[in-house]
């Protein structure tokens, strides 16, 4: 990829220059109005139409630059130094306050970690050998929103590639990109359990895909502790035609290995409304936000004057917010329900207008900042608060409409909010308080355990099964072990199935991994009689008349079909030990039972005298 940088001052107009470009083949994008930005991946047709240009303009300034990633902050028409996080009856929010607003639960204790990449610039404080930052911006922004150092983040600054760390108020906002995402993150996810690692990577296009290869495969090892990144968080971006299909199929490649492996990875999508700033009447995607593989988060204007999500509450579509179809990649699957043919962005949105923003420290100054580069990193700080670990958005298409708050008015150029889904908020909003459960739903512990059949008679060799029965049948936690009292006379696997092996008795216990509970089933083997069936299950008999009844023995090769009979009332009938002759001795009702000798089993009969 070819890039071209043209210096307008002095210069023939824009529009001339993107004629010529676009009749050489080129695209072209109005970087600001002084700055023209023609590119391509062909070099050879970027390098002919320059020389051309520099015969009919002469004194133009031409710069041949590799195109980069910019970061997605906006800072709001505010004074600084009336900037106050604790000021009342203002527009906007510290970061804190806008995780309540959302609903946000409370960290959870285990250790967690967030990395956030960045491509330039540093951050201020003092950073050990270790990486560790300590006495910075971000520490004294979590203090004077009212987050206790016992509950502050550890943050470890790790510059790859070659970079360094080299924080200034004059590299074009870098720093402010990386000041307020870590501040972010630790103010909507203030535990210290919580480590940030704040990568800072080259600016081009072509190491974004190592960039994201080293935090994937490298652990960061700190005084003997290695962390790995759950999440990772990204605000930086260029429109998605500009990457070109191998730079975009490289980075999904490694976005993918992470999304398989548990990292989510939430990504800014844009700050200039569904043209994402490329110039024209078109409309496009920015990326990464468009990858398949990551989390695309758009922005929104808030309005709520109680900071709580309440009737008073109003949440439009950010006019400036990033969102649309991408023409380089295709659907996924879990937007199969959507009208589309590529990629759709965003999936979800936060507070992002500027006019409407959050409140940052950078270089001991307080800021009025917004952008969608503020919505990613709220959302990586809730996702690492409730420790989520698999990758979100196919739970993002399926959750129900009570997990966010419908934006349904407000546009981005191209796009407008509506109900459900659209390009320019996603599904809305998070809320919190039902969509937290829904992605970690609560633990049901089991309160006991049963099984069924509570006494299983088998022959040798055969199988049969116990099944357990847990209560609740909600219960989280359904793993569990099976095990023989006396293996030598039946087994059982850990699907309940038992094989017979030789005559005698064993239990067969189940045992809960949660709780421990147990129950047992008692399993008898014989090598003869099963079972045993009347045919007929009942019968009428006169007074003073006789019926023999026959019992059948299983199975067919049992070596002893011996049975018993016995009546359970003789004044009404009695019936013959040996050969079953019933003989009605009064008006009544009468069991009639047959029991095998080899195994005790039963079958009753009903004989009713008249």
């Amino acid at each position: 990829m070819s890039s071209v940088i043209v210096n307008l001052t002095g210069a023939p107009t824009a529009q001339e220059l993107e004629i010529s470009a676009k009749a050489a083949g080129l695209s072209v994008y109005n970087q600001s109005s002084t700055v023209l930005n023609v590119f391509s991946q062909n070099k050879q047709a970027v390098t002919s139409w320059i020389n051309k240009i520099k015969v009919l303009y002469p004194t133009l300034s031409l710069t041949v630059s590799p195109i980069k990633m910019n970061h997605r902050s906006i800072l709001a028409p505010v004074q600084p130094p009336s900037i106050q996080p604790r000021n009342t009856n203002v527009p906007w929010f510290t970061v804190n306050q806008v995780a309540g607003i959302y609903g946000f639960p409370a960290p959870v204790s285990t250790p967690l970690c967030v990395g956030i990449i960045s491509f330039g610039g540093g951050i201020y404080g003092k950073v050990a050998n270790t990486g560790i930052l300590t006495g910075g911006d971000v520490q004294n922004y979590w203090t004077s929103i009212g987050i206790s150092a016992a509950s502050q983040p550890k943050v470890i600054v790790v510059p790859i590639l070659g970079a360094a760390n080299i924080p200034s108020m004059n590299d074009g906002g870098c720093t402010m990109e990386n000041t307020l995402d870590v501040e972010t993150i630790g103010g909507a996810c203030p535990s210290s359990n919580l480590t940030i690692i704040l990568y800072i990577a080259p600016n081009n296009l072509g190491s974004f895909s190592s960039a994201l290869s080293y935090i994937y495969t490298k652990p960061v090892v700190v005084n003997g502790v290695s962390y790995r990144p759950s999440v990772v968080s990204c605000s930086w971006g260029a429109p998605e035609i500009y990457f070109g299909s191998s730079i975009i199929a490289n980075v999904n490649s490694v976005l993918n290995a992470m999304t398989t492996n548990g990292i989510n990875f939430c990504v800014a999508s844009g700050d200039a409304g569904s043209n994402d700033g490329v110039g024209g009447s078109g409309n496009y995607v920015d990326y990464p936000s468009s990858s398949p593989y990551a989390t695309a988060v758009g922005g929104t204007t808030l309005v709520c004057p109680y900071n709580k999500y309440d009737a008073n509450t109003t949440e439009t579509a950010w006019s400036s917010g990033g969102g649309g179809i991408s023409t380089l990649n295709p659907k996924p699957s879990y937007q199969s329900s959507l009208n589309a043919a590529g990629r759709s962005t965003p999936d979800i949105a936060l507070v992002a207008n500027p006019s409407t923003g959050v409140i940052y420290l950078v270089n001991n100054v307080y800021y009025l900042i917004g952008g969608t580069s503020v919505a990613a990193p709220i959302f990586a700080a809730y996702l690492a608060a409730i420790n989520y670990k698999t990758f979100v958005n196919p739970k993002l298409y399926t959750a129900a409409a009570t997990c966010y708050h419908d934006i349904t008015t407000g546009t981005n150029g191209g796009f407008s909010a509506r109900s459900g889904y659209d390009n320019c908020t996603g599904f809305g909003t998070p809320n919190g308080t039902n969509l937290t459960p829904y992605l970690n739903p609560p633990v049901i512990p089991i309160t006991n355990i049963a099984v069924t059949p509570s006494t299983l008679n088998l022959l040798k060799g055969q199988t049969g099964t116990v099944n357990p029965i847990f209560t609740p049948t909600t219960a989280t936690n359904k793993t569990i072990v099976w095990t023989s009292s006396v293996p030598a006379v039946a087994t059982v696997n850990q699907s309940g199935i038992v094989t017979a092996l030789s005559n005698g008795s064993t239990l067969v216990t189940v045992t809960t991994q949660d709780g421990n509970k147990q129950a047992t089933s008692v399993v008898r083997v014989t090598t003869t009689a099963l079972s045993v069936t009347l045919p007929r299950q009942s019968e009428t008999l006169s007074k003073g008349n006789t019926k023999t009844l026959t019992a059948n023995v299983s199975p067919a090769t049992a070596s002893d079909k011996t049975v018993t009979w016995s009546s359970s009332n003789t004044k009404v009938a009695t019936v013959n030990a040996a050969t079953g002759l019933v003989t009605g001795v009064k008006a009544g009702k009468v069991t009639i039972t047959a029991t095998t000798v080899d195994g005790g089993f039963k079958s009753e009969c009903a004989v009713t005298v008249v």
